[in-house]
């Protein structure tokens, strides 16, 4: 797993959109993430996160979700919840 933008790996959700979502949307959104980072971790491949910048909150979780992960010197990492 890799970014196309060498500043951000993935800074997770966008909370500005969460915020016009109704609970049960809210809730669906929230479910669907948690299934992907599931998928991830339970590739029958080993999974690499190439991180490179920032990976925070659910982007971290995405990383996590790898089985390895590498990482440059610039990389900042970060669980803000």
């Amino acid at each position: 797993i890799k970014s196309a933008s060498p500043q951000v790996f993935s800074a997770g959700a966008d909370l500005k959109e969460r915020m016009t979502m109704t609970l049960d949307e809210a809730e669906a959104f929230v479910a669907l993430l948690r299934q992907t980072m599931q998928r991830v971790s339970e590739l029958p491949m080993p999974v690499v996160a190439a991180i490179s910048g920032v990976a925070v909150a659910g982007g971290l979780e995405l990383a996590l979700a790898a089985d390895f992960r590498v990482a440059n010197q610039s990389t900042v990492l970060g669980l803000v919840e």
